[in-house]
């Protein structure tokens, strides 16, 4: 980790939000405090605060930080882990939103603040999502990725996720997805520029993960 990164990024957090503060225990960074936001759906603004901790990993920024809500007003059915920290979207994706913005801050306005929200939404709207819901767990990945995918079976994506596993993403050969065309002629740009997010190790995981919930082998 890149302490004065963390910190530089920090002093542009402190600056949006004065009551979250960067600390070092344990070896670790954390950011604790309340969250203070204003956000809207349909243009209808919702003002909201929430007590929570970001855990800096020492990869950071190659890793995302850990995101936990303090004062258990999140429910654990409501898209959570198992040990309480705050499922903010299917991995990828969660890279992906912050690539564009890799900073602190950008991670806290575009993946902690919409999570955040939609719960309040959801709290108030009878049960509603303002932005769509995915599934838990490998349901919810298998849903995320036939939809970055554009296919509408789970046997494609589990393709497509093999051959990016195994990195082989060739332009002249078939497409991975079934169609008639070539890679390059189909999803070929897509999938190559996936590696600038998640690497072979991370997409075999995911095959694995997606290839034991079809087969029925998860709790």
């Amino acid at each position: 980790m890149n302490v004065q990164i963390v910190w530089e990024q920090y002093k542009t957090v402190q600056d949006s939000f004065p009551n979250l503060v960067l600390t070092f225990e344990g070896n670790k960074y954390f950011i604790r405090g309340e969250l203070h936001f204003i956000a809207q759906f349909m243009e209808v603004p919702t003002e909201e605060a929430f007590l929570i901790e970001l855990e800096l990993p020492i990869t950071y920024p190659h890793s995302l930080p850990i995101v936990r809500e303090l004062e258990e007003r999140i429910p654990d059915g409501f898209h959570k882990f198992i040990d309480g920290t705050l499922c903010l979207g299917a991995p990828l994706a969660m890279k992906i939103t912050f690539s564009n913005d890799p900073t602190l801050l950008g991670f806290i306005n575009k993946l902690i603040i919409p999570y955040l929200y939609s719960f309040s939404y959801y709290k108030r709207n009878n049960r509603e999502f303002p932005y769509g819901e995915l599934s838990h767990n490998a349901k919810g990945l298998l849903e995320y990725y036939m939809e970055l995918f554009q296919v509408c079976s789970l046997d494609k994506v589990l393709h497509i996720l093999y051959h990016l596993s195994i990195k082989k993403i060739r332009g002249h050969l078939p497409c991975p997805c079934g169609n008639d065309l070539r890679t390059r002629n189909c999803h070929g740009t897509m999938l190559l520029g996936l590696y600038e997010h998640q690497d072979t190790f991370e997409f075999k995981k995911d095959f694995t993960y997606c290839l034991q919930y079809i087969k029925g082998e998860l709790n």
